[in-house]
């Protein structure tokens, strides 16, 4: 694959894959240590939506509907965390309000 590039994969679960970096066209050799060529793997789960992300470095990420939903509800409460924390320390607002305020931004959060 190229930079940027994305394909769709058909397989089954337990099925795994071998990622290999390919040597430059130009110069004959990978950017990896002593110009090895740098290798990833992943294994297809059970799942649904699996992305498999190859990053700089020949690095997988794999990430599928269930660990998007957690990121993405870390996410929302360290940001409606970090908001209370802001109102605790800047604010003279009473405890029951600011803990309202979090409870507002998780549900806006959760209903976007």
């Amino acid at each position: 694959l190229c930079r940027q590039a994305s394909f769709a994969l058909n397989s089954f679960v337990g099925h795994s894959f071998e990622v290999n970096e390919l040597p430059a066209k130009r110069t004959g050799v990978c950017a990896g240590e002593n110009n090895e060529c740098r290798v990833d793997y992943f294994t297809v789960n059970d799942k649904d939506d699996q992305i498999i992300f190859i990053r700089e470095g020949i690095i997988v990420e794999h990430l599928d509907s269930h660990a998007i939903a957690d990121k993405s509800a870390a996410d929302l409460l360290l940001e409606c965390k970090s908001n209370a924390k802001n109102q605790l320390l800047s604010s003279t607002s009473d405890p029951t309000s600011i803990l309202d305020d979090m409870t507002s931004c998780v549900q806006k959060g959760i209903a976007k």
